[in-house]
């Protein structure tokens, strides 16, 4: 596993453009609605799943654990995949079913719906009386309906299902003497649900929906098309169907398919329309440039000019800029070697792939981070944190190790800092092999099965038995609401030799709390209790590299607990009220481990920070 790439430094350019969004975002006056535009690189082909491994989607798991959950945004009908209709259906190269089935009501069997260019997402999908586009397992307390009304045969109407309910009938107008975008929202029980959009008269043409929940964060939608150019967004005019949807900030993120097919000029002339109009509804513009082209992508060559023209639209139009050909090193060679581009074969742990323009999970990360990083400094501080004036608020910052402190300035400019947690133990202490002793927030560690100690600066455990839950924990971190994080490593040798560590929370004593736990097959959600035992509540497949710390995150708020990875969100699991009732008023933070076999890799935990939410 790779060492992962981290921007290092702004790569932003005239964000003053973005003023008013930055002030949005940063004091929280409700959900900053962000559009990702752009070709097949924002849609995440070959990331290992396009729904959670694209840049838009791997930049929403960032925003989400520094700032809240708004929702996933925008699921297109279609949703990248080109075999409409088919149920399972790749989203990514690793073949990630997707979350939109189609499915003829009546049967249950899936429907063929015929693919019509404009609106929304670009694309929108007909399908006939009966046939019915399902969005599976959506978790929201409201959403848009995103359609088109289209004229005579071509139009028709619809239901909206929300899990095999009818909440609205009859919607839909085929009299309209041209395609006309429309929304309709939603308010539903938050939750996740199934929604469907069933034809019942003529032709119903469906382009997406918009997902979205009761918080104050920023919503991304990611709209993609493989193949297309700046010219084809460009005659599809979608900024006439988004203001129906206003959209706080547009990113663009085009030119990989116009160097393909024209000259930097007329590349330059469709991107003035877009933005023009886009503008016109009152919408600012941020513009991605993209990483530099292989050899044999098109007129890979004439790439700098692409890029050079990409400056003169943030100029003539005022339109904040992220350069992400200067982020990735300006040389395909150089960003190469650090594995961002695509994988070849499936390998997606950050291996150089082959492809000559798209990226794999790592170079998606890679962008995500970059465009994190620029957004956080355009509002002079980290997203999710609100500026207020004098000592009572105050952006966020962060230590080497991730301790987060609050810093506030007074009337005559004195900087102040404060911790900003409610618990935090680095290790950074002398050796002890009899105990952990007390965290650097104050709190002493309890262990409730085997002994625990440190070494070297990091908390391992020292009796080492094996078969046996040992567990060691922080009993009350102040709240049940928190963001827990801490570096962890261990041996994922085989079911039958392991070291696996893991993170307890919700920890009530030595046999009842919740843990995430790594295990020889991937990272594992479990509850835990005295009478039931273990149960798995959740799990995701990932391989996972003998001593190699990985970031855990745990964020649990309410009934829903995510879990992060390396700062990707690869766990979403809500309580049931039986377990939320057993474990949700619990506020214990600790640690949990299990031995088998002969592994040769110990495991140790390093840099726990628990923060309020």
């Amino acid at each position: 596993m790779m060492t992962e790439l981290m921007p290092t430094q702004d790569f932003g350019y005239n964000l003053s453009a973005i003023t008013n969004v930055s002030v949005k975002a940063k004091t929280r006056t409700g959900i900053t609605r962000i559009l990702c535009l752009g070709d097949s690189i924002t849609r995440g082909v070959y990331s290992s799943n396009e729904t959670t491994q694209s840049w838009v989607a791997q930049l929403y798991s960032l925003i989400t654990e520094a700032y809240g959950d708004a929702g996933i945004g925008c699921i297109a009908a279609r949703e990248g995949s080109p075999l409409i209709g088919q149920p399972n259906a790749a989203s990514g190269l690793n073949g990630q079913p997707k979350r939109v089935q189609f499915v003829t009501a009546s049967t249950g069997l899936p429907f063929t719906g015929t693919r019509v260019l404009g609106g929304f997402c670009g694309e929108y999908i007909r399908h006939a009386s009966g046939d019915e586009i399902r969005y599976m397992n959506v978790d929201c307390s409201k959403f848009t309906l995103l359609y088109m009304d289209c004229n005579g045969s071509n139009g028709g109407k619809c239901s909206v299902y929300v899990d095999g309910v009818a909440v609205q009938t009859n919607i839909g107008d085929n009299s309209v003497s041209s395609d006309t975008p429309r929304v309709l929202s939603f308010t539903v029980t938050p939750g996740t649900h199934t929604i469907g959009i069933r034809a019942t008269s003529g032709n119903f043409n469906t382009a997406g929906i918009v997902v979205e929940k009761n918080f104050p964060s920023i919503l991304l939608s990611r709209v993609g098309i493989e193949g297309w150019n700046a010219n084809d967004w460009a005659i599809n005019n979608p900024a006439a169907s988004w203001q129906k949807a206003p959209q706080d900030l547009v990113i663009l993120a085009l030119g990989a398919n116009d160097v393909e097919d024209y000259v930097a000029g007329t590349f330059k002339t469709h991107m003035g329309t877009i933005i023009s109009g886009f503008q016109a509804t009152g919408t600012p513009v941020l513009l991605y440039v993209t990483q530099p082209p292989g050899e044999g992508w098109g007129n890979w060559g004439s790439w700098p000019n692409f890029v050079a023209v990409m400056y003169e639209l943030a100029n003539q139009y005022d339109c904040a800029l992220i350069d992400g050909y200067q982020a990735w090193f300006s040389n395909y060679e150089a960003a190469h070697v650090q594995g961002l581009y695509g994988i070849h074969p499936l390998d997606y742990s950050g291996g150089s792939g082959s492809d000559a323009i798209h990226p794999g999970d790592v170079g998606y990360r890679y962008i995500a981070q970059t465009v994190y990083r620029t957004l956080s400094n355009a509002m002079n501080c980290p997203i999710g944190e609100t500026e207020l004036s004098g000592n009572i608020g105050g952006c966020v910052i962060r230590s080497p190790s991730g301790v987060p402190f609050t810093l506030t300035v007074s009337d005559t400019g004195v900087l102040a800092t404060a911790h900003r947690t409610l618990a935090y133990d680095l290790f950074d202490r002398a050796d002890s092999v009899t105990s952990m002793g007390t965290a650097n927030t104050g709190q002493t560690w309890t262990a409730y099965n085997g002994t625990w100690g440190i070494i070297s600066n990091e908390a391992y455990n020292v009796s080492e038995q094996k078969s046996t839950n040992l567990a060691v924990a922080i009993s009350d971190v102040g709240s049940a609401n928190f963001f827990v994080s801490c570096k962890v490593k261990g041996d994922h040798t085989s079911n039958s030799n392991y070291y696996s560590p893991g993170i307890t929370f919700h920890h009530i004593n030595a046999t009842d709390y919740l843990r995430v736990q790594l295990q020889y097959d991937g990272i594992w959600l479990y509850k835990r209790d005295n009478s039931t035992g273990t149960v798995v509540l959740a799990s995701k497949n990932i391989p996972l590299m003998n001593g190699v710390y990985y970031k855990i995150g745990i964020r649990a708020g309410g009934n829903r607990i995510s879990v992060f990875k390396d700062d990707v969100l690869i766990i979403d699991h809500t309580l049931s009220p039986e377990l939320f009732a057993q474990f949700g008023s619990s506020r214990g933070v600790g640690f949990y481990l299990t031995i088998l076999g002969s592994p040769s890799v110990k495991a140790r935990w390093d840099n726990l920070i628990v923060e309020p939410l």
